[in-house]
């Protein structure tokens, strides 16, 4: 009787938490799907957790996903198969904002690929890949990034070599505890911000974030170290140095959600 009541103790404190999992996906939108954290996925997933962005990560895994949760409290995750139509609707691909396919090989990214732009023509995808002799098949499937590991590693080393502050610079935000989340971030000008019109001083006074530069709307180049008397367009890219509720704040701003509050 112990032994039975242990099994069902377990499955329903399983039940419940699967169900508690999936009302907290069905609340989010605009979010990212992480697909596969047994190596780099596992860094996607901090880089999002510190920029305080909202993720459901997948992976067949159990001891992958236990490992996760431990550094990070209230993880979203599924245990499953990523390239299934099923777990994709689960993580709510429909209402994603992109989706990360970080699997073990190319054959495993690029079927993700092209199950996730069927289930959702418009989402983002940033694919990893190792054999560069399949980089115009993930493009041809409707990848938008494409990242290759090897590839990283060798600009990495070479950097460390022919520019060292830089990259010590770089590594310093990234790893900063006192500032958790600091980073170079990007964001575009809503058609409909109330910020246009109205300069880069008045969005530093208003945010206290202080663009580094900027690109108008229809441009290929960028603007650094703007003039502060610059006017702010709609379609215009600013980058900035912000942590993330400096970001969020900003974002607000620009979309006009602190008027509407």
């Amino acid at each position: 009787s112990n032994f039975t009541a242990y099994l069902i103790e377990g499955r329903l404190s399983k039940y419940f938490m699967r169900n508690k999992v999936m009302k907290r996906i069905r609340s989010m939108e605009q979010h990212y799907i992480i697909c596969g954290v047994k190596d780099i996925g596992v860094y996607v997933a901090k880089e999002l957790w510190e920029t305080k962005r909202p993720f459901v990560v997948i992976d067949d895994s159990p001891q992958a996903l236990e490992a996760l949760a431990k550094e990070m409290p209230k993880l979203i995750a599924l245990e499953g198969d990523p390239t299934t139509d099923e777990m994709l609707k689960r993580a709510g691909i429909e209402r994603a904002r992109a989706l990360i396919a970080a699997l073990d090989n190319d054959k495993e990214n690029l079927y993700l690929v092209v199950a996730a732009k069927d289930l959702n023509p418009q989402i983002k995808i940033a694919a990893r890949y190792n054999n560069p002799g399949t980089r115009h098949k993930f493009v041809k499937a409707g990848a938008d990034s494409l990242v290759s590991p090897n590839m990283i590693g060798g600009l990495r080393i070479a950097s460390e070599l022919v520019r060292p502050q830089t990259v010590s610079f770089l590594d310093t935000m990234l790893r900063n505890r006192d500032d958790v989340g600091t980073r170079v971030e990007e964001a575009v000008i809503p058609d409909d911000s109330p910020m246009t019109g109205k300069t880069l001083m008045d969005l530093y006074r208003q945010t206290g974030v202080l663009a580094i530069a900027y690109r108008m709307p229809g441009r290929t180049e960028y603007q650094y170290n703007p003039d502060l008397q610059t006017r702010i367009a709609a379609g215009m890219v600013l980058i900035f140095i912000a942590n993330p509720q400096m970001r969020i704040g900003l974002e607000r701003s620009l979309s006009g959600a602190v008027n509407k509050r």
